[in-house]
């Protein structure tokens, strides 16, 4: 291709033209036109495309612009982009039309106030649409993602920075200030609790529960967690180095020493394994399905792929809701998650 293409007239009629990966671009029937549309077409190939801010460009764009970015990160987090999704659907249903410009810190009180008045509907196959609200904290953390959007877009020359500017002034809702509910806080979950509930786990995600009891590590870290990101000093106890963490993109690194405990139960998972694989996967999880069950068509290990936080959610969830029907927990217990396992 080249780069910067010549521009040339027809010989049968007055049209002149560029040829561009191939194509064929029409720039006038005057030579005047011609050269106006060429410098155009040039400006934009040297910019890398074509120029993506329009005349008019709407709220609905620049959620469309900045969630094709975000997602395009290798390191973007599930959670933050389901955090964007919720914002995004929310603010184009609000402001379908709005001009970025227009776009004003009253236009972010009437957002965040919508999240605060008509909260969600939780779809559950047990209890049905449940409505719900929102707690203040995620509020205003929707809140400050939406200012960040902007930020993004400043930072792209799509939105003026006057707009970000006014936005940054919106104060976050703070506590009895409105009608919010409040975020229960996380606690700790006692020992009795945790291995009655565990005692209703399968082996695998029985395994799961107890590395995060014995390390103390984040959930989504040992669901990452790769063979080769498991290593041993010279002392012989096994450190986990991960490549992608909380603190990676600020330079930091993180070792997670495992003790004699958790190494019992994560050996096994190691062994007959390449390095890229990960130490939890789902074909474990379904090996351990069909050996209780006396099933030989099990899954080829060309597939292995990690598990996902919201299936071990799950099995968790139901682990707790047979242990409260069994009578080994007190029905008025209050559900955990797996991240109160570390506390």
């Amino acid at each position: 291709m080249r780069k910067f293409p010549q521009i040339k007239k027809r010989k049968d009629r007055d049209e002149w033209y560029c040829r561009v990966n191939r194509k064929y671009i029409y720039l006038g029937n005057s030579l005047e036109e011609a050269n106006r549309k060429y410098l155009a077409l040039m400006s934009e190939l040297a910019d890398g495309g074509p120029a993506r801010k329009p005349e008019r460009y709407t709220i609905p764009m620049l959620f469309a612009d900045f969630i094709k970015y975000f997602t395009s990160k290798s390191s973007h987090s599930r959670s933050d982009l389901g955090k964007y999704i919720v914002l995004a659907r929310r603010a184009c249903a609000l402001f379908p039309e709005t001009d970025v410009r227009d776009f004003g810190p009253r236009a972010l009180k009437r957002l965040r106030d919508d999240f605060l008045r008509t909260g969600y509907i939780h779809q559950s196959k047990s209890k049905g649409n449940e409505h719900r609200e929102y707690t203040r904290q995620y509020i205003n953390t929707l809140t400050g993602m939406c200012r960040h959007v902007f930020k993004w877009g400043v930072s792209e020359e799509l939105v003026p920075n006057n707009i970000y500017s006014a936005l940054t002034t919106v104060p976050p809702i703070a506590m009895g200030e409105t009608n919010a509910v409040e975020a229960c806080p996380r606690t700790t979950t006692s020992d009795e609790i945790f291995l009655a509930v565990i005692n209703h786990l399968r082996g695998f995600y029985r395994d799961i529960a107890l590395v995060l009891r014995y390390t103390a590590m984040r959930p989504i870290e040992l669901i990452r967690m790769t063979v080769g990101e498991v290593h041993t000093d010279d002392s012989g106890v096994l450190l986990y180095i991960p490549v992608r963490h909380k603190n990676s993109h600020r330079g930091k690194s993180r070792i997670i020493p495992f003790g004699p405990r958790a190494t019992e139960v994560i050996r096994p998972y190691l062994q007959g394994k390449p390095s890229e694989a990960f130490v939890f996967a789902k074909e474990d999880s379904l090996k351990n399905l069909y050996d209780s069950k006396g099933m030989n068509n099990r899954p080829r290990e060309e597939k292995l792929c990690g598990i996902s936080e919201p299936a071990f959610r799950k099995a968790l969830r139901q682990a707790f809701n047979e242990s409260i029907n069994d009578g080994s927990i007190p029905a008025d217990t209050p559900m955990w998650t797996p991240y109160s396992i570390r506390h």
